[in-house]
């Protein structure tokens, strides 16, 4: 683990100081004030602060790119479907607004999301040592090796998770790697609205602060304790008032990283807390919240604080979803077999599904995979399937009956990693493991496609509840069937 503190002094100094607790690596290698950790969700903070940089550059005349015909200037009130014409029908669940805020920078600044951070954020303040590619951080010695708690609550190392080819995707959420020295540079920008205190260079305009760290929503309409207010979220930051001071935080979880931030404006005082090791513990968050009960000189035992450190208790800031009901399930055979074969969806790819039986070239390593890891179902009513993806390798399919399925995902190590080469389980997100249901459609004995229902929470509930499963379904994967079916009137092949 590693901590930074900063502080801006009345005089414009910048006082920092560090400490850095247990290993980086398997073989002993001490934490340090340079070990470098995935900040998962913090990156947020650096996406919307460099939104508000393309939005000064469109101000000053300074884009690149023009705006379409019809739009005249990009602001914080700018629609989505006026930045991109053309028709389409905008549906953004909860968090993945971050990786619509990244397209737009992308579009409109004329090169990928990283190199405009790196170019407008990074290189300015000296992040030398932060990064978005794993593959640079560990060509430095620094980077530290990560630490999971898996399905069946014992600690495992995992890999860094976010490969290569899905770094431009997963930038935008939770993609910088950074270290305790270069969080603090951030963060006293941050404190100083925008200005690097070392260089007095402005990286971004006070009003992007200003707009980034104002609460735009309610997230608790009473204080949780009586020394803290209502709780509100701005761009990124959690808001409210502890006592006479205003306190901004986010907590940034990823597979086998967490992250903790905590600001005191008013104090000009920051810290960052980053572990090697994800779950539900409460350490990160802890020991700044320490520091800043010395630094602020608040009593110890101060219950807000407490209160405080559980804000954000929950290890991954990722929406969980329970198994539904299925409507107007069809009638079909229970004998799962009739289910194995290759499905494919336009934009999600194709996967094989395979039953405890099948004894393809493709299904056996899979199945192999699944039985090392204990994860075959013993009754007989699971079919299954690689689904190498960024946040799982496989995919289980369990039949409740008349041709519905509870689906999970899965991250199998079936030969473990690093020194322990026990196989284990790892789940990325809350909600993966019998969180969806699958609706399959049936015609005359036989399986046309599935479909999964209820991923993304419409507001105004389900989108339809008639006609065709395929209708009705958030993602339609449809069978390849032989040629000879393909027309058969009547089934449910749209």
């Amino acid at each position: 683990m590693s901590i930074g503190v900063v502080r801006l002094t009345e005089a414009g100094n910048v006082d920092t100081d560090y400490g850095s607790w247990g290993i980086m690596a398997e073989e002993g290698e001490a934490a340090s004030s340079a070990t470098m950790y995935g900040i998962g969700s913090c990156s947020k903070a650096i996406l919307a602060s460099a939104v508000g940089i393309l939005m000064d550059d469109f101000a000053q005349g300074h884009n690149v790119v023009p705006l379409p015909p019809n739009l005249a200037e990009f602001t914080w009130d700018t629609r989505i479907k006026d930045l991109f014409p053309g028709g389409s029908e905008w549906r953004l669940p909860d968090s993945w607004m971050y990786m619509v805020g990244s397209h737009i920078i992308a579009t409109y600044s004329g090169m990928p999301y990283t190199s405009f951070v790196k170019k407008r954020i990074f290189d300015p303040l000296g992040l030398n040592t932060t990064t978005f590619f794993a593959d640079e951080a560990q060509l430095t010695g620094h980077l530290s090796q990560s630490w999971s708690i898996s399905a069946s609550g014992a600690r495992r190392r995992v890999p860094f998770w976010f490969k290569a080819e899905s770094v431009e995707a997963m930038a935008r959420p939770g993609g910088v790697i950074s270290t305790a020295k270069d969080m603090t540079k951030w963060l006293a920008t941050v404190l100083k609205w925008g200005v690097d205190p070392y260089t007095n260079r402005s990286i971004f305009p006070p009003s992007v602060y200003e707009e980034t760290s104002t609460a735009q929503s309610l997230i608790s309409g009473k204080g949780s304790d009586p020394n803290i207010s209502i709780q509100g979220y701005g761009l990124v930051w959690e808001r409210f008032s502890l006592r006479e001071h205003e306190v901004l935080l986010y907590n940034g979880p990823m597979p086998g990283f967490l992250t903790f931030i905590v600001l005191v404006p008013s104090a000009k005082v920051g810290v960052v807390g980053l572990t090697n090791v994800d779950g539900d513990q409460d350490v990160y968050r802890n020991i700044p919240l320490r520091i800043l009960e010395n630094v602020l000189r608040l009593s110890y035992r101060l219950p807000s604080l407490k209160v405080l450190s559980g804000l954000m208790s929950s290890p991954l800031p990722y929406s969980t979803q329970a198994p539904g009901t299925a409507s107007s399930p069809v009638s079909s055979p229970t004998d799962i077999d009739i289910f194995v074969g290759m499905y494919t969806n336009p934009g999600y790819g194709s996967l094989d599904l395979c039953s405890p039986r099948s004894k393809t070239r493709y299904c056996l390593p899979v199945l192999a995979s699944f039985s090392r890891c204990g994860e075959l179902d013993a009754k007989d009513r699971t079919l299954y399937a690689a689904w190498p993806r960024v946040w799982t390798s496989h995919m289980s399919m369990r039949h409740r009956g008349n041709g519905i399925f509870t689906v999970s995902f899965h991250t199998l190590f079936p030969n473990g990693l690093g020194w322990d080469t026990t196989p284990f389980v790892h789940r990325a997100l809350l909600g993966l493991n019998g969180g969806y249901l699958a609706e399959s459609s049936i015609y005359n004995g036989q399986v046309n496609g599935f479909g999964l229902m209820d991923v993304i929470s419409y507001p105004e509930g389900p989108r339809t509840t008639r006609g065709s499963i395929s209708k009705r379904a958030d993602v339609w994967f449809k069978k390849v069937l032989p040629p000879w079916y393909a027309h058969v009137a009547g089934s449910d092949l749209s």
